[in-house]
């Protein structure tokens, strides 16, 4: 499945690159998230707790289908079924 991310006109270069650092996966693998979010904290000096809200305030999952576009406008809801072990 092919994706992009989309993001608020507004948003600072920090939360672009922790928006996308929390979306990064290796290669295709469902669950392949590369880094956890306590991980993006400690590199942005951000609570971790505090990631998964970053990231649904300033960027939104677009799903590329060959005859359909999804849009996620709500990330968080993606987010929560792999953040409970990113966060540890």
């Amino acid at each position: 499945m092919e994706t992009k991310l989309e993001y608020q006109s507004d948003i600072t270069e920090t939360n672009k690159l922790i928006c996308e650092r929390y979306w990064l996966r290796e290669g295709d693998k469902r669950s392949g998230f590369i880094y956890t979010c306590k991980e993006i904290g400690q590199e942005f000096d951000v609570k971790h707790q505090d990631i998964p809200s970053i990231v649904k305030i300033n960027s939104h999952l677009v799903v590329l289908e060959p005859s359909r576009v999804y849009r996620r406008q709500d990330c968080l809801s993606q987010a929560a079924l792999s953040d409970s072990i990113r966060l540890s």
